[in-house]
């Protein structure tokens, strides 16, 4: 404990405080359970639970472990760790610092990242996944952190025991049904809605009562217009009311790890600029822009409105529950909250179904790359039409003339 400095405090709950703090050489974070919480044994075991899980587990995704001060009758009860200088997820979110598409797909796959390692090489189940427990460090890098619920995959099995934040727990746990790491994944669905919209979920509304409604009416937010149908179709599979419809995090980040190299390829088709963009291979034929695509226009020159994408309209009237389909807002708008270097403006300028009518772009045109062409195809179609024509001919993907 001499070796502990303590600074300034960054963050107080209703049992401990948080502290900036020096150890060793290095800026740390400081945990502090306060001395009237101690009158709660099972608050003390969680406290010292969370330490321990958070003892064992190494991952440039999960809060990095320091140290501990376990001097019960001193009134010392400290958990040391990294410090998070960017805060947590949902306070970045809602502070008015852009946040560019990439770097939204970036975080998400550091949290699949990190919690894959978590259910599979760990063993540990979070079990309180939401926005307020994942840190940013000055990179903008996602670290899981709060282990006060988590337990252990393969000490207890399969749980029953209601925990938890109403706006981002699974179905199962308000139910007090058996659960198991699929419950994180549906947390996680609800984290990729707030990354997207960077709002809260449900308008802030909590309680039992929404809980209640999640788990039997189905309640799911609601997906706007814009995102892109790869980012829609992850969430539904992933807040599926049937746990094991959900995927496991590896599939859902070798899904979010395509969408980041698509991303990185359209930015950088877009600085090549149109001159310097590679050729379509030979014989494929000239890739000619459609008329419309890349522009907000109708062709009568009025302002279209914004059709929806089918993945994104089935969340109206198909599957389980009463998701609905937000309305969008201007597209100056959506690029400010997107980030004009987006991806995810890919539905407010048109829908998937209109970039296939208007370019012609079909899975026939694709050539014999397999899994790898319709992967690209299926991401490409989350672009701009602008880039979606763009970044097609840069991977030699034929763009036919109606």
């Amino acid at each position: 404990m001499r070796e502990l400095r303590f600074g300034r405090r960054i963050g107080r709950g209703s049992t401990g405080e948080v502290y900036e703090g020096f150890f060793r050489g290095q800026n740390v974070a400081i945990k502090k359970l306060q001395a009237i919480a101690f009158r709660d044994k099972d608050l003390v075991e969680r406290f010292r639970d969370e330490i321990y899980l958070l003892s064992t587990v190494t991952h440039p995704n999960v809060l990095v472990f320091v140290g501990a001060v376990l001097d019960r009758p001193a009134g010392n009860l400290c958990l040391v760790t990294e410090l998070c200088r960017r805060g947590n997820l949902a306070s970045f979110l809602r502070s008015p610092e852009p946040i560019p598409w990439g770097r939204r797909i970036q975080m998400a796959s550091d949290i699949a990242r990190g919690m894959h390692y978590l259910h599979g090489r760990a063993g540990i189940i979070q079990r309180d996944l939401k926005s307020a427990n994942l840190l940013l460090d000055d990179f903008y890098r996602v670290k899981i952190a709060d282990f006060g619920l988590s337990r252990s995959i393969h000490s207890v099995g399969v749980m029953d025991t209601y925990c938890g934040t109403p706006a981002t727990m699974a179905p199962e746990i308000v139910m007090q049904q058996d659960y198991d790491e699929k419950a994180d994944v549906f947390s996680f669905a609800i984290i990729m809605w707030e990354l997207l919209t960077r709002e809260e979920p449900y308008s802030g509304k909590g309680g039992l009562s929404l809980a209640m409604h999640v788990a039997q009416s189905g309640l799911r937010p609601a997906i706007p217009l814009y995102c892109p149908a790869e980012w829609a179709f992850v969430m539904r599979r992933a807040w599926d009311h049937d746990p094991a419809a959900r995927p496991g995090f590896d599939e859902i980040l070798d899904t979010l790890l395509g969408m980041q190299r698509l991303c990185d390829e359209a930015i950088a088709a877009d600085q090549l600029g149109p001159k310097r963009r590679p050729p379509p291979p030979a014989g494929s034929g000239s890739a000619k822009e459609p008329a419309g695509v890349g522009s907000d226009s109708s062709d009568d020159g009025n302002s279209s409105p914004v059709a929806t994408s089918p993945s994104v309209r089935g969340a109206a009237g198909t599957g389980s529950g009463t998701e609905g389909v937000a309305v969008p807002g201007s597209a100056r708008a959506r690029r400010s909250s997107l980030g004009d270097d987006s991806l995810g403006v890919a539905a407010a300028y048109q829908s998937v179904a209109d970039i296939r009518r208007r370019a012609g772009l079909t899975s026939g045109a694709l050539g014999s790359e397999g899994g790898t062409a319709e992967r690209r195809r299926r991401s490409i179609e989350s672009l701009t039409p602008r880039r979606a024509v763009d970044l097609a001919d840069a991977h030699g993907m034929r763009i036919l003339d109606e």
